[in-house]
């Protein structure tokens, strides 16, 4: 038997929707890291879709789902997690010169 998809509630899909976007976001930086795109594109990139979309995703994500289950240790472990990606996106800001993308191999 095929496997069927899965199904979620109604309102689950905008951010299950969100979570596939991010997952596009992520194999795009893996891409231009691959093919030598210049950093300040790929740093441009990373800041539109910080403000477009995954600042407000981490912010319902985190409104609506993880303070209603504080003690749940994966609400937990996604607060940190979203906290090292904004420290993440700080530091490429931050950055005085251009970034060195380092990929595992």
């Amino acid at each position: 038997m095929k496997n069927q998809p899965i199904k979620r509630s109604e309102n689950m899909k905008l951010l299950s929707r969100d979570h596939h976007f991010g997952l596009l976001f992520s194999w795009k930086i893996k891409q231009g890291m691959a093919k030598k795109v210049a950093t300040i594109r790929m740093k441009s990139y990373l800041n539109f879709f910080w403000h477009q979309h995954l600042k407000d995703h981490f912010l319902d994500e985190e409104v609506l789902l993880f303070n209603r289950f504080d003690l749940e240790q994966l609400c937990v472990q996604a607060k940190k997690d979203h906290q090292q990606i904004i420290n993440l996106i700080d530091a490429v800001n931050s950055a005085d010169q251009e970034i060195i993308w380092y990929t595992k191999d």
